[in-house]
């Protein structure tokens, strides 16, 4: 299921390149695309681009990435999967009862998910007409879905699960802030050249220029992987 992050429709793209051209082939979100082909991407010095792939679409239709920075789009359904996700409301709020099956009407086992928990899922599945995803609790408690059902609030989010390094051109430690923005308020902490880190969401700042924030995954706040005066801060560790 092809249901990005940020709810955009995407062009599919004529060959797995970044430099490639779009066909008129439009994915929207929601739609259920057939994959017959799955290819590693590729950045510019021919290393791999993390487990980011280029997935080829049945019919010719082209190829369209499963995910990009901060932006998880392709879902694989009614398969074994292992991944890691956080149950993080903020309309809402409040705890999500778990269901006994994938559906929302059905009986809920007694138990909730609290706001900020983090768990594993072993299966996705979504239904026609809907773009609600069922997510399976590896640990056997039951069903969750990942977003609200009157008026689509995402609930649950997959989590990154990347390794990076700060290494700056300037040899300077940065502060960490509180929040994903360049000039927001800064914590006590401070990360030091040479330091790796854990992030478990990165949001997109300027796509064009592919600046990103990046949240630790422990949970102490934002970096952002380059400076508009400095140059680059922060890179992915393959």
């Amino acid at each position: 299921m092809f249901k990005p992050t940020d709810g955009r429709a995407v062009y599919a793209l004529a060959s797995p390149s970044f430099d490639s051209q779009e066909t008129a082939n439009v994915v929207n979100g929601g739609d259920r695309i057939t994959v017959v082909q799955k290819q590693p991407a590729l950045t510019e010095e021919k290393e791999e681009e993390g487990d980011v792939f280029f997935l080829k679409l049945a019919d010719g239709k082209g190829w369209v990435l499963d995910r990009e920075p901060g932006n998880h789009m392709c879902y694989e359904l009614f398969t074994e999967v292992d991944q890691l996700w956080l149950y993080e409301p903020v309309k809402s709020g409040g705890q999500m009862p778990i269901l006994k099956m994938p559906d929302i009407t059905a009986e809920r086992t007694g138990t909730r998910m609290q706001p900020g928990d983090k768990f594993r899922v072993s299966e996705i599945r979504a239904f026609p007409g809907s773009m609600i995803l069922f997510l399976k609790l590896a640990d056997g408690r039951g069903w969750v879905y990942d977003q609200h059902v009157d008026d689509a609030e995402l609930l649950c989010r997959r989590i990154v699960e990347e390794m990076w390094v700060y290494q700056p051109a300037n040899g300077l430690p940065m502060s960490v802030r509180k929040y994903p923005e360049v000039n927001g308020e800064k914590t006590e902490d401070k990360i030091h050249p040479g330091t790796q880190f854990d992030v478990d969401e990165i949001v997109i700042g300027d796509r064009d220029q592919n600046f990103l924030f990046l949240k630790l995954g422990n949970g102490r706040g934002w970096l952002f992987n380059k400076h508009p005066e400095i140059g680059m801060l922060c890179d992915r560790v393959y």
